[in-house]
């Protein structure tokens, strides 16, 4: 698990993991825009989301406060684990 601050205007780009990795992101503060592909999705205060890890991806804060959020990436080896696009 990994806290991460994004200041107001910040980007984090983030690496594809591979088809075996979903990340779970919960946001503590601010408002993340997270870029999956050529998909946007807003994730609020309070609100999680699981995704894919082997899609490329950034973290946007494109708000005027301090985002700051949780990150866990699980990497799996049983390949009859379904791999979900992005959920929130």
């Amino acid at each position: 698990s990994h806290m991460v601050i994004i200041e107001p205007g910040g980007t984090v780009n983030g690496e594809p993991r591979g088809s075996s990795a979903n990340e779970y992101i919960t946001v503590f503060d601010g408002t993340l825009t997270l870029v999956l592909g050529d998909e946007r999705v807003v994730v609020k205060k309070d609100e999680s989301i699981k995704f894919n890890g082997n899609l490329f991806h950034k973290y946007l804060n494109e708000h005027d406060l301090t985002l700051r959020l949780n990150m866990i990436i699980h990497f799996f080896k049983n390949k009859n684990i379904k791999n979900h696009t992005y959920s929130v």
